[in-house]
């Protein structure tokens, strides 16, 4: 952590590269975080991040991310 008091600028807004009538994140999420491309951050850390028996930090859900078409950005802007 670092505290400042330094008046920073912040980034802009990301653009949104959801291919339009894509539902594939929110038809295969298998606890129905994703609601009209709002995802419930809550449910999806509960279900998605755990810990081994060791205490080591695990993700058992990465379904929404593997089956994105975008997910490897925007390639038609480069």
């Amino acid at each position: 952590m670092i505290l400042t008091d330094l008046d920073l600028l912040s980034d802009s807004v990301s653009q949104n590269i959801c291919m339009n009538n894509c539902h594939k994140c929110e038809d295969n999420c298998p606890v129905g975080t994703i609601e009209n491309g709002v995802v419930n951050q809550k449910l999806c850390r509960n279900h998605a991040y755990r810990k081994t028996k060791r205490g080591f930090d695990t993700t058992d859900c990465n379904i929404c991310r593997t089956i994105c078409p975008m997910r490897y950005g925007d390639k038609t802007e480069q």
